[in-house]
This record gives structure tokens, sequence and C-alpha cells, in this order.
């Protein structure tokens, strides 16, 4: 289940941004935060490192609105196939737009 919810991200991650993903460091260190916020939302334990601790700086690099648009569209992915609200801390981001 951790694999197929972390590709559902992923898929939103690759439609927003071109990602070069073999021998990529930033990359491998993102799937990894990935899948921890993942396992997380399985067992619906939240801490206060939540979606945009971990996606916010990794999706930084790009201009305009993509990476909050991406976070918003995982988020709302989560929320409607996983029934998991996304808490204001896991919002942090639009506080940085």
């Amino acid at each position: 289940m951790i694999t197929a919810i972390t590709e559902e991200i992923l898929k939103v991650v690759r439609k927003h941004f071109d990602i070069q993903e073999k021998d990529n460091y930033d990359f491998e260190r993102f799937l990894t935060h990935c899948r921890f916020f993942v396992h997380r939302v399985i067992n619906n334990h939240l801490e206060d490192k939540g979606l945009a601790n971990f996606l916010l700086p990794e999706l930084q690099r790009a201009n305009g609105d993509e990476p909050r648009i991406c976070v918003n569209e995982i988020a709302e992915m989560i929320e409607k196939k996983y029934r998991y609200k996304v808490n204001d801390d896991e919002y942090l981001y639009r506080l940085t737009k």
C-alpha cells in the first residue's frame, strides 16, 4: 500500500515538474521523505512534520505557483482516497507564497 500511494504522489509531482530520477540524490531524498509521509497517512499519525515540511523544500526550486498547486493536488488526493484531512501544519506552504 505504501508503494501504491507513493506512486500516486509521484505521478502528481511528475505532472507538475520535469524530474531527473536516475542518479539524483535530491530525488532519492524526496522519495524517502515521501515514503515516511505515506506511512504516517496510513497509520493516521501525522506529527508536526507533515506534507508541507517535506514537499515544499523539495519543490521550491520551481518558479511560480506550481509547488503550491502540486501540493494542493496531492493533499486533495490523500483526503479523497484515504479519508485523511491534511492539517494546518501540512498547509504551511501557503504562508510562504
